[in-house]
């Protein structure tokens, strides 16, 4: 029935103290890996958590309860996401290189990124959400890297302004684009530089 966190936390990659007292916490290759998301609830200095590389098949909605600020999925052959929008305020959210789809993500996921780069690069995202990036009430983005995915077409409206205003960096090479809206990044005031390779 797979592995819960509670049993491998002996076997972790890496346990860090950074200078500020908080905690690093990393756990790679473990197949099958249920995530409890009430494991962290009683560790609140653990502010990185590093999954990279393991059998995430759904992120569930409570891990991102936790206190922690960074959190790293990427190579997690993750499938499925829950709707984050109750949850913490993350710095970092990395969905890289997964199985990601349009139908996979729920609306308001994304709400409780602030501040940082989205990156979820080397999935199978074939439209955008609107209503991924929530209201605007947390979320902040200064990059959002949707490479490598299957998107076709870029509309106005798919990069809401009361949450994407901020960003600076779009990320939208490798894709198979062949339409973008004329209007479709009026709202990001902020955009210096769109990567739009291999379309």
């Amino acid at each position: 029935c797979g592995l819960t966190l509670r049993k491998v936390i002996e076997n972790y990659d890496y346990l860090s103290l950074d200078n500020k007292n908080r905690i690093e916490f990393s756990i790679s290759s473990a197949r099958n890996l249920n995530l409890d998301g009430n494991f962290f609830e009683n560790l609140p200095a653990i502010k990185t958590v590093d999954l990279e590389y393991n059998g995430i098949k759904l992120l569930p909605e409570n891990l991102l309860q936790n206190a922690f600020t960074i959190l790293n999925c990427s190579d997690s052959n993750t499938e499925l996401l829950d709707e984050y929008g109750n949850s913490k305020v993350l710095y970092q959210l990395k969905l890289s290189h997964n199985f990601l789809s349009y139908n996979s993500i729920p609306g308001n996921t994304f709400d409780c990124v602030v501040n940082s780069e989205l990156n979820l690069a080397y999935n199978w995202i074939e439209k955008i959400n609107p209503d991924w990036f929530g209201n605007g009430k947390y979320n902040i983005l200064n990059k959002i890297n949707l490479a490598y995915n299957n998107l076709e077409e870029i509309k106005t409206g798919d990069f809401p302004d009361y949450s994407c205003n901020s960003v600076d960096t779009l990320d939208l090479k490798n894709n198979r684009i062949s339409r973008i809206d004329p209007t479709a990044f009026h709202t990001m005031p902020g955009l210096v530089t769109v990567f739009l390779q291999s379309n």
